[in-house]
C-alpha cells in the first residue's frame, strides 16, 4: 500500500511540474512594455573590385572539371 501511496505522490508532482512548465511565459499586468530598440543606421555601401588575370578562370574550371569527374567515378563505384 505504501508503494502505490508514493507511486501516486510522483505522478502528481510530475505533472504538476509539467503543467507549471507547459505554462510558458505569463504577461503580469501593471507593467508596461519597453520599447523595441531603434534599429541599426545603415553600412556604407563599398565597391570591392577584384583585381584577378583574366587567364586564371580557365584553371579554375579545369580543377572543378577534374574535382567533377573523380567524384563521379569514386560514386560510381558504391
Amino acid at each position: 500500500m505504501k508503494a502505490i501511496r508514493q507511486l501516486f505522490a510522483a505522478t502528481i508532482l510530475t505533472l504538476t511540474i509539467a503543467a507549471a512548465v507547459l505554462a510558458g511565459d505569463m504577461q503580469t499586468p501593471g507593467i508596461a512594455p519597453t520599447a523595441p530598440p531603434p534599429p541599426p543606421p545603415p553600412a556604407p555601401v563599398q565597391k570591392v573590385v577584384a583585381d584577378t588575370p583574366d587567364d586564371s578562370g580557365t584553371a579554375y574550371d579545369a580543377l572543378t572539371e577534374a574535382a567533377l569527374l573523380l567524384c563521379h567515378k569514386v560514386l560510381s563505384l558504391l
